[in-house]
């Protein structure tokens, strides 16, 4: 009897392992893989186009992020880091920004005019 309960009870560990293995191993969601988010110092605005090129500090890539209308972003360090909703006009060169950016299948890459490269991301609304 007592080798019964074991077993059962060892088979139902192994079970609850396995599926916790599962799990952990499955591919996480959708959403997850199509954005980024995108935090570092500004470095270069260009009003007409709407793009900010940005530094990221998490992995030292320059990114050139395309930001439509109405698109929402975050300047954490900079004259307008305290208003909620900040548009083009408030970003200035040397901020700190998180920007929640759109990731595309394949990431496109720019040259800039001094021939560095940056990836192209596109601002989430």
């Amino acid at each position: 009897m007592r080798q019964t309960i074991q077993r059962s009870v060892s088979i139902a560990a192994m079970l609850a392992l396995f599926t916790i293995g599962l799990a952990m191993g499955a591919p996480k969601t959708e959403r997850a893989r199509s954005e980024i988010t995108v935090y570092g110092r500004v470095l270069k605005i260009d009003k007409k186009q709407r793009t900010m090129l940005i530094s990221d500090h998490s992995s030292k890539k320059l990114c050139l992020v395309t930001v439509p209308e109405g698109a929402q972003f975050k300047i954490v360090f900079g004259i307008y880091k305290i208003s909620e909703h900040p548009s083009l006009d408030n970003v200035y060169r040397t901020d700190l920004v998180r920007v929640r950016c759109i990731r595309t299948d394949g990431e496109r890459l720019a040259r800039l005019d001094d021939g560095q490269q940056a990836v192209v991301l596109t601002a989430a609304r």
